[in-house]
């Protein structure tokens, strides 16, 4: 894992988040992408109505959400891959991210450089 810094930021950046999650941590790491400059589009699995507010503050902020299976295409437009805490080690969307050389930060992670 790596940090956010000054040297690495992200804008410009096209940016992943996986995993939105009903605690409101992914539309945390969501916004703080954006407002960094990133170009963010949030992955969901889970249905909508579980997360209607969530995805809901995502689009009043200008952030593009895709429900349902995740797809590798969507590997192939980003520079990096943001993972949410309740995101298993083992998902094999995110090896693939790994093994196709993407820039992968753990939420908390990008927190910390941050304050």
């Amino acid at each position: 894992m790596r940090l956010i810094t000054a040297e690495n930021d992200l804008a410009g950046k096209r940016v992943l988040v996986l995993g939105i999650g009903t605690k409101d941590g992914g539309v945390t790491t969501a916004l703080f992408a954006k407002q960094r400059g990133a170009e963010v589009l949030a992955l969901v699995l889970q249905d909508e109505t579980a997360l209607r507010g969530s995805l809901e503050k995502l689009r009043q902020a200008g952030i593009s959400c895709k429900l349902g299976p995740h797809r590798e295409a969507d590997l192939d437009q980003a520079d990096i891959l943001i993972v949410n805490p309740g995101v298993s080690k083992q998902n094999l969307y995110a090896a693939k991210a790994r093994e196709r050389g993407l820039i992968i930060y753990s939420a908390i992670g990008i927190f910390s450089e941050s304050y």
